[in-house]
């Protein structure tokens, strides 16, 4: 998102020749260079999308996009730190300050991200209905410590 956002930022100015955008993930800069389907789909299309009317906006623009580790060095990265903090907690720009892509409301949640709630809440209820189970009592002493993933140690059987 932060790469999308950072195109953002060059559109607003005037008269751009050069300009680069520092990123210290990885496989954003890989997924950003490919049209292939795959998670975040529609993060990466915003992106391209948005890189055309860009360069159509500032013909001359030789745009950089570099891996930068943890944004080392990188000036500003305190306050886009901050931001980036801010808007995981959910305390987001105006939406008159968004993208138009962005206002629309919150972004799609990818399959990978449903499969784990659904497996999470599906993991909680299960559980749920075990502690209801009349055989709980009786076999959960059985069974392995679940905190400290440990067997519990068993008294050797008089022989």
């Amino acid at each position: 998102m932060g790469i999308t956002l950072g195109l953002e930022l060059i559109s607003r100015e005037r008269r751009v020749k050069e300009a680069s955008i520092c990123v210290d993930s990885q496989p954003t800069i890989k997924a950003s260079a490919t049209t292939q389907p795959g998670p975040g789909r529609h993060i990466v299309d915003a992106f391209h999308s948005r890189q055309q009317q860009v360069q159509c906006q500032h013909p001359a623009l030789s745009l950089l996009i570099r891996w930068t580790p943890g944004h080392y060095n990188v000036e500003g990265n305190e306050a886009a730190d901050k931001a980036a903090r801010e808007a995981a907690e959910g305390n987001t720009s105006e939406k008159r300050k968004l993208p138009p892509y962005l206002r629309k409301g919150p972004l799609p949640i990818s399959k990978s991200v449903r499969r784990q709630a659904f497996n999470s809440k599906l993991k909680k209820r299960a559980v749920k209905l075990w502690k209801r189970s009349p055989r709980h009592h009786r076999v959960d002493p059985l069974l392995p410590d679940q905190h400290n993933h440990t067997a519990r140690h068993w008294p050797h059987p008089a022989c």
